[in-house]
């Protein structure tokens, strides 16, 4: 499962790059990791708003739900969140309910250790 997000409407089109960047590196990162893209889900918001309050990712968990996929991938930490607070809590939220999260740029660590978490 792949999760782009855009920070506003600027950022989308043929002319820009900002989604086609996004999604070459994460199936870059799905292919190298041997994991199946099995569909995509974009928002296009400021990072202001909250994870788990964003349409596109709302229609990811419910798919990822009904269809038992748990692994997903985003370009960057900043794809994700750019709140310290609301990723983690984003995270706890996905990591309670089974699922696996993949930064393509290896910005941040989701592995659970006590160094990752720490750092995270």
């Amino acid at each position: 499962m792949v999760y782009l997000r855009t920070s506003s409407e600027t950022n989308i089109g043929q002319e820009k790059d900002s989604e086609g960047r996004q999604r070459k590196i994460c199936t870059t990162f799905a292919r190298q990791n041997k994991f199946e893209v099995v569909k995509e889900f974009a928002d296009v918001c400021s990072g202001k708003v909250t994870v788990l309050d964003r349409h596109g990712f709302k229609q990811l968990y419910r798919y990822c739900e009904e269809e038992s996929v748990r692994d997903v991938i985003f370009e960057n930490v900043t794809r994700f969140a750019r709140d310290v607070v609301e990723m983690e809590v984003a995270f706890r939220f996905l990591k309670e309910r089974g699922f696996s999260l993949h930064s393509a740029s290896r910005d941040i660590g989701f592995e659970e250790d006590s160094e990752t978490e720490f750092m995270r």
